[in-house]
């Protein structure tokens, strides 16, 4: 049947007289049914107010052996009891739980802050101004060597990432082998891939890593539970991992579905229904409604002798008697065990507790200033993610180990050894047993520690002064018994103290065996009641709009508000340092008194003890912290952090420590970049020889040309020598005014400023034994003593000596987040390729064109902050607890600037709350080609602000000044900037403009002015600030790449962590001689970058690019030199080598283009053509510092620090492939496009190929590198060469002559060889070489006349021509046909025996279209030789070809014999004739008639006998006379004048006179040379010079008498006839 019993747990305050209440009962219902039920069926408890009062209370001590009565104090409330505990309230069974045998399930919450500031230190410190990488950096490398340990792939990801810190070079060498084998000149033989091996990239390796996350979960599964603190990675790793299984919590988690259901929503939570123990429990979180329901009944002792019996008693029970007849079982009271001393009554407690308090002095307390759930699972991400980090670097990514941002939004205490203490304390209280109560029967002895429900947490500031409760509130409680009465109201605006939950345990319902979880929290503070709703309303769900209160009514059965008590809260304000202290709360909800009353008084706090005790207290927690990080990563890695940091001796030298002296400053700066210079200059070696030059180069670029390396080494020498005249004139431009609060911002000056802020960071480390500074310690014992007195709590003496502490040392509360960079806004449409960080002016388009704006504007804007964030700077403070209207007004108006965004039409007023300001010029623009259907409106937005912008679209603020229309972050004082690619030749001109690059925002906290940054186009980059407006110019082509961070104001530092934990934030720059003079310098170092925005981890900064695009390059490129460094033999490739110069800004790629005109005789066709060819000999990229470059036979782009990249020199790839090996002279043409084609739409950019990209083109002629083919010889024929010229002395007188030669026809193809082929004729050129190699002549053996004196060298070339050729320098001009077209030349002939010299006579072939063959013209110069027999050498000849490949294998022509030369001359001596004179070389065929002796006959007339008309003045006589007839003999020179009659044709001309041209001079007997002449009448004939009529003519006809048969009848006798054959026939028109 129901049982009601009944507990009463005493609880004793105090044994003043004085006091209103000396204990409180705590009543205990315990409804016991074998079935659920309702409260009507328990009577006792149904009318529980009306029992309590009927019945009788007594308290029961070891002191007196009878009972003492009590007196009631609290008065329970009828009504009060039926509106919450209702008849119909359902009952079920007592729980008995047995909470402390299931499993239990916490992680490390204490050390979690910790890590992740150790890891932000680690990773600050060692670099302090660039992110931390991931391979290299010292502290990751201890965490890949434990993830390592699960992944298959990372031994091949650490061989790929050796291979990465060597890649460039690698690459280069590939590169260069590469090349080699192209050229023909590496070293073995190599040969060409035939396979290629498949490579993966470390992206590939780890995702083809398989179940690499599963075992990194196993194997920190097992370092769970496990001490690792000899391993502190591990540790770290271990700790974060507890954090995620924490709240992994696989019991809710739900099955995994590949696919979502359609329609499924997230159910929400059923709904409790309490029963009446529940109900109970719920209702001591109010201690405020415990007395009016009479579960807690407040008790006076009257009797005074029985409050003094007390003082002896160990122990006290309450007893309650019912009135007659109520059926109500009795529990046996528990005994309260009690100390007794004076009027102090108190619960006598284990070391858990002193003075009702927790003693967070000692070590199992720890105070948290992060969040350590965030912490851990952001760190257990962060540290698992080092291996995709690793792969993504080592693939060449940017990536950074940059730990995630550090959060907090308050102060939390954790207790290390919650679990074990909090089990220790459930399974004590399952254990206890409440037997009825009857005579002998002694309930169980109770401590405080029995008695404690919970805590509450109480705040100290230093800006008050005072102790806060963070529990104390007003309630409205109200109850509904659901019997149509409606709510009953039970407490209306009644005074209240929460508390914190001892225990905390929680579990996922539904399952017994589920495990629960602890947190190792046990209080924490985020600024507001931890006992009460922030003010504001509660999101219920997305159909529901907010409602003021929770709906919890239909959970409890009652229904509380409660709001925080006015003025009781401390306030949460960074930089402020708070202590904090928790006292216990017992079961009636009480705990130490905040007044002392008591007697004997308090003793002073700050007494010597105390003082002492505090100052061993401070000096025990710097232990602790000592020992932790001796023990921690910080130890583990100092070494490797430190050796690579650099060091003020490593080029990074600090100035002089800093005053507060400006001019002070500027000069130690000046001092330190002047000795950067000397350092600079000294490291660069003087370099006088064109060799030495030559050295200079690596081995690498090295080409091998003298001439070329010397200007390549010329420019690398001079590029260090540059970067000291750079530094020196950094130092001359520092000076007062300049250096604050950093100078030193653009390009190779910022590195060096960079490298200094490093060095400073290794200064400070390697004087300090623990990196981390603990702001906590540094309060003065005596202030600490006096705060662990507690002299406002009732604490017994000794708790107030300080021994033990009940308050923690007071810790700042700081901000640990960064102050995110200015936010930027458009002032005007986004050009073509522009984005909010890209500024883009253009320069060469047309006027009018979209994108020709003169400007690109950007607004400058401080970043937003919350207004919680802005009312944690205080800047609300003026209306918070303010009684003025007027101040909430204000502060309310400029609050609700929170909600306002650049999206707003309307910005926020921060005057008026309801008024609204319109926003000039703002509107939304789209993009080209963005989906229109997507767009949305600012009315849009305006109606629904969570509205997101369509594809493309983006706001603009046409305006110049621009106001806010949020609140901005309270940190961000300005903007700071660092122009990091400015470096030579852009050093800002203006260094009181930019090299201070601190720009504070105008006006003051909420109304900060917004800055713009402008950017046109000018002829130098500079910089100007006016007003609001930033101008920076930038020169056409160029672009900077600015980082943008928020500034801050030095004193507001104090106000960040991670700078309060940085060493620097405790070292005074004025030097208070606690530290050195360096660690000073690098203190104020440090503090000048933290303040100017350099510290990514106080102030993150943003990539800004300033472009000023160009449509094509600023200048074309120009070949400075270009030359044929190499023609390999037998390959058709040509490496080049030159330098290049070309604007790198504007230039994206470098592009040589090849082109020439050459010859091709393909036998298919009827005859050579002309084809003209071209080809992309350079193609490679140019990086954007470049302004040489080296054309060889690699690509390589330099690292900006290497030699090529301080020298601004690139590397070009400049091998030519060719179809073949023939010679060719090829123009080369460089040119380039734009870098910043993205920038313009495609028709505003030239095409490529446009010759407006073109610089000037270069001529080379590219050498033949292997031999022509054979020449092969058709026929060899005599030649005849006609030459007509006047007589220099003679006026009327004409000269012609005809003169002998060989024509050779050859067979097609020609130009095996390439262009400029020729036929080569060999001359022997000394020794003996062998007749079939060399060209020979010889005299016909039937002719008498001159001797040829060398058969070896046909009279190929006049000698006046050798002469004219030598006397101008080996000049040579072919200015007669059928002549050699260079100078004669020596050539090795590879295919004969001994490899003999030989003259070579170069001739241009022709070629005969008739024919199809070509033919070559070889002349004889006329000797006294009549009718030689020549027989040629000749081969192909490519005059233009490396060595050993000029000439092709010799051939031989038939002999032949070439006609003699004659010289006629016709001149008009007198009106009445015309002279004919005809000289030339003769041989004698006969001196004597056959057989008689006389003298030959000719047509049988005797030799002797001469015609009438031969007889006149021009006849021979004496000797010449004889030899005119023996020469008749031979030869016959005749001359007729003929005439053309009118109507005539060619065949018809008439002879008008004949006669024969007798001989009248001859040359000596060497020579045989012989002058014929005559005159013939020519009256009536037209006087002038020869050559112009075409009437009269003059024949001349020389005929050779030869032996030979008769050619009518048979020569039967073999006698000879004399045959007359024409050898000379010519006609000179008069």
């Amino acid at each position: 049947m129901p049982t009601t019993r009944v507990l009463m747990t005493a609880l004793p305050h105090t044994l003043s007289a004085a006091a209103p209440v000396h204990l409180t009962a705590y009543v205990t219902h315990k409804l016991e049914t074998a079935t659920d039920t309702t409260l009507a069926k328990f009577p006792p408890a149904r009318h529980w107010t009306a029992t309590l009062r009927d019945g009788t209370l007594e308290l029961l001590t070891d002191a007196v052996p009878d009972p003492i009565p009590l007196t009631v104090v609290s008065v329970p409330d009828d009504a009060a009891w039926v509106a919450v505990f209702p008849p119909k309230t359902r009952v079920t069974g007592y729980p008995a739980p047995d909470v402390s045998g299931a499993q239990w399930n916490s992680y490390p919450a204490h050390r979690l802050p910790d890590h992740a500031i150790d890891l932000h230190l680690m990773s600050l410190v060692a670099n302090p101004t660039t992110r931390p990488p991931v391979l290299t950096s010292p502290v990751v490398k201890s965490f890949l060597g434990i993830l390592g340990q699960t992944s298959r792939s990372y031994g091949q990801l650490l061989e790929l990432a050796a291979q990465h810190e060597g890649r460039r070079a690698q690459l280069l060498a590939r590169r260069s082998s590469e090349a080699a084998s192209t050229l023909g000149i590496s070293k073995g033989r190599e040969g060409y891939q035939t396979r290629i091996e498949p490579t993966r990239s470390a992206i590939e390796l780890l995702l083809d890593d398989e179940g690499v996350d599963e075992r990194t979960t196993k194997l920190l599964d097992g370092a769970l539970g496990v001490d690792n603190s000899g391993n502190p990675a591990l540790q770290m790793l271990a700790d974060a991992h507890a954090t995620r299984r924490y709240y992994d919590r696989p019991e809710e988690q739900t099955p995994y579905r590949k696919h979502p259901k359609n329609g499924a929503t997230l159910p929400r939570p059923t709904k409790p229904s309490p029963d009446f123990h529940q109900r109970a429990a719920h209702l001591a979180d109010t201690p405020a409604v415990l007395r009016p329901l009479g579960l807690a009944v407040d008790l006076r002792i009257e009797d005074a002798d029985a409050r003094a019996a007390l003082a002896k008693a160990r122990w006290v029970a309450v007893r309650f008697t019912p009135a007659a007849g109520v059926k109500l079982t009795r529990v046996a009271p528990p005994r309260t065990r009690v100390v007794v001393s004076g009027d102090r009554f108190d619960a006598v407690s284990s070391d858990a507790w002193v003075g009702g308090a927790v003693p967070l002095g000692d070590d199992g307390y720890v105070v948290l200033d992060l969040d350590p759930d965030a912490s851990g699972l952001k760190l257990d991400q962060h540290l698992r993610s080092y291996l995709q980090l690793a792969a993504s670097e080592t693939n060449g990514d940017t990536t950074t180990s940059a730990p995630g941002t550090l959060r907090t939004s308050g102060f939390a205490i954790a207790r290390t050894d919650r679990v074990d203490a909090t089990r220790e304390r459930v399974q004590r209280s399952e254990d206890m047993t409440s037997p009825d109560d009857a005579p002998g029967v002694a309930g169980p002895l109770l401590t405080y520690d029995d008695l404690v429900r919970g805590m509450r947490l109480e705040v100290w500031d230093d800006r008050s002064g005072t102790w806060h409760s963070l529990h104390e509130r007003r309630v409205d409680v109200t109850a509904d018994p659901h019997d149509g009465t409606g709510p009953h109201p039970v407490l209306t605006d009644a005074p209240d103290v929460g508390y914190l939950q001892l225990s905390g345990l929680n579990r996922v319902p539904g399952n017994p065996a589920n495990p629960y979880y602890l947190h190792e929290v046990v209080a924490g503070w985020d600024g507001w009641s931890l006992s009460a709703p922030r003010p504001g309303r509660v999101i219920v769900d997305e159909q529901h709009p907010p409602t003021p209160t929770p709906e919890d009514a239909e959970v409890s059965g009652v229904h509380v508000t409660t709001r925080a008590q006015p003025g009781s809260l401390p306030r949460l304000r960074w930089g402020t340092s708070y202590s904090f202290r928790l006292v216990g709360v017992d079961l009636a909800g009480d705990s130490v008194p905040r007044v002392t009353t008591l007697s004997p008084a308090p003793a002073p706090a700050a007494s010597p003890a105390a003082v002492a005790a505090a100052t061993a207290h401070l000096a025990h927690l710097a232990d602790v912290y000592r020992r932790r990080d001796e023990n921690g990563l910080l130890a583990a890695v100092r070494a490797d952090v430190l050796a690579a940091l650099p060091t003020f001796d490593d080029g990074a030298d600090g100035p002089p420590a800093p005053g507060r002296d400006e001019s002070a400053t500027a000069a130690a700066d000046a001092a330190w970049l002047t000795r950067a210079a000397q350092r600079v200059s000294d490291a660069t070696p003087a370099a006088a020889t064109r060799e030495q030059l030559a050295a200079a180069v690596p081995k690498a670029f090295r080409t091998g040309d003298v001439t070329l390396d010397a200007a390549v080494g010329a420019r690398l020498t001079s590029a260090a020598l540059r970067s000291a005249t750079l530094l020196r004139t950094a130092a001359a431009k520092s000076g007062p005014g300049v250096t604050e609060p950093v100078t030193v911002l653009a390009g190779e000056q910022a590195a060096a400023a960079f490298r200094r802020v490093a060095a400073a960071s290794r200064t400070l480390a390697e004087g300090a034994s623990s990196w981390r500074v603990r702001p906590q310690l540094a309060i003065d014992p005596a202030a600490f003593a006096d705060l662990a007195a507690v002299p406002d709590l009732a604490v017994p003496g000794d708790v107030r000596a300080g021994a033990r502490p009940i308050v923690t040392a007071p810790r700042p509360y700081l901000r640990w987040t960064p102050v995110p960079p200015p936010a930027l806004v458009a002032r005007d449409t986004l050009g073509t390729g522009e984005q909010l960080s890209r500024l883009v002016v253009r320069t060469g388009l047309p006027n009018g064109h979209p994108d020709g704006a003169k400007t690109s504007e950007r607004h400058v804007l401080p970043p937003k902050a919350t207004q919680l964030e802005a009312e944690t700077d205080a800047r609300f403070d003026a209306a918070i607890g303010s009684t003025s209207a007027a101040a909430q007004k204000k502060q309310y108006a400029i609050a609700l600037a929170e909600r306002g965004t650049l999206l707003d039409k309307r910005r926020p007023s921060l005057t008026n709350a309801n008024g609204s300001h319109q926003q000039p010029g703002i509107a939304l623009r789209s993009r080209p080609g963005a989906n229109p259907d997507t767009a949305v409106t600012l009315d849009d937005i305006a109606a629904q602000r969570d509205t997101p912008l369509g594809e493309g679209q983006y706001v603009v603020h046409d305006t110049d000044l621009l106001t806010l229309p949020y609140l901005p972050d309270p940190h961000a004082a300005g903007i700071a900037l660092v122009f990091y690619d400015a470096g030579d030749p852009h050093l800002l001109p203006e260094p009181r403009v930019l090299q201070a690059v601190v720009l504070p925002f105008p006006g003051a906290w909420p109304q900060l002015g917004p800055l713009r940054i402008v950017l046109t186009g000018g002829p130098t980059l500079s910089a100007r600030l006016s007003g609001r407006r930033l101008r920076i110019t930038v020169p056409p082509g160029e672009q900077v790449r600015v980082a943008i961070s928020s500034s801050l104001r030095s004193q507001d530092l104090a106000d960040f962590g991670l700078w309060r934990s940085h060493l620097a934030s405790t070292i005074d720059p004025d030097g208070d001689g606690q530290a050195s003079e360096d660690e000073v310098i690098a203190a104020a170092i440090l503090l000048r970058a933290a303040v100017a925005g350099w510290t990514w981890w106080l102030t993150p900064s943003a990539d800004l690019r300033l472009v000023h695009a160009v449509p094509k390059p600023v200048r074309a490129p120009e070949l400075v030199d270009l030359r044929v460094l190499l023609r390999p033999p037998g390959l058709p490739v040509a490496l080049l080598g030159g330098i290049v110069d070309v604007h790198g800004p504007s230039t994206d790629r470098l592009v040589v283009r090849a082109s020439w005109r050459e010859w091709v005789d393909d036998v298919a066709t009827p005859g050579p053509v002309q084809v003209d060819r071209t080809d992309v000999v350079v193609n490679s990229p140019v990086w954007g510092g470049e302004e040489l470059g080296l054309l060889w036979m690699v690509d390589h782009t330099p690292n900006p620090t290497d030699a090529f990249g301080a020298a601004g020199m690139g590397v070009h790839r400049a091998i030519q492939t060719f179809t073949d090996t023939h010679h060719r002279d090829v123009t080369y043409t460089p040119s380039g496009p734009t870098r910043y084609a993205e920038f313009f739409p495609a028709a505003d950019v030239p095409d490529p190929e446009s010759p407006a990209l073109a610089g000037a083109p270069r001529t080379l002629t590219v050498a033949s590198s292997a031999r022509p083919a054979g020449a092969e010889i058709v026929d060899t024929v005599p030649l005849l060469r006609w030459e007509t010229g006047t007589e220099p002395d003679q006026p009327f007188a004409l000269r012609r002559v005809r003169r002998s030669g060989v024509r050779i026809w050859l067979r097609r193809p020609w130009f095996s060889s390439g262009d400029g082929e020729l036929l080569a004729v060999l001359i022997a050129a000394g020794g003996n070489p062998p007749s079939d190699a060399i060209s020979l002549w010889g005299r016909d053996p039937i002719v008498q006349g001159a001797q040829v004196a060398d058969g070896t060298r046909p009279p190929l070339v006049e000698p006046a021509h050798l002469l004219a050729a030598a006397l101008s320098g080996g000049g040579w001009v072919p200015d007669r046909t059928a002549r050699p077209v260079a100078l004669p030349s020596t050539y090795p002939l590879v295919d004969v025996a001994g490899t003999p010299n030989a003259q070579v006579y170069g001739y241009r072939p022709e070629y005969h279209p008739d024919r199809g063959q070509w033919y070559v013209d070889v002349a004889l110069d006329d000797g006294p030789q009549l009718w030689p027999f020549v027989r040629l050498a000749v081969a192909r000849f490519q005059p233009d070809s490396i060595a050993g490949c000029a000439l092709s294998p010799v051939g031989l022509t038939s002999w032949a014999q070439p006609l003699p030369t004659r010289t006629t001359t016709v001149n008009r001596p007198n009106p009445r004739a015309v002279r004919v004179t005809v000289t030339g070389a003769v041989g004698f065929l006969r001196t004597r008639g056959r057989g008689d002796g006389r003298l030959a006959t000719v047509g049988g007339q005797p030799g002797a006998t001469r015609s009438s008309d031969e007889i006149d003045a021009d006849a021979p006589v004496g000797q010449a006379q004889v030899l005119d007839d023996l020469l008749r003999l031979t030869r016959v020179m005749t001359a007729s004048l003929q005439t053309l009659d009118a109507g005539a044709s060619d065949l018809q001309w008439r002879t008008v006179a004949t006669r024969r041209l007798a001989a009248v001079g001859f040359g000596t007997e060497f020579d045989f040379r012989v002058t014929w002449t005559g005159e013939l009448p020519a009256v009536g004939v037209p006087v002038g010079t020869p050559g112009a009529s075409q009437r009269w003519r003059v024949l001349v006809e020389e005929v050779e008498l030869m032996d030979a048969d008769d050619p009518d009848q048979p020569n039967l006798q073999g006698a000879t006839t004399t045959t007359p054959r024409t050898v000379y026939l010519d006609t000179i028109a008069l």
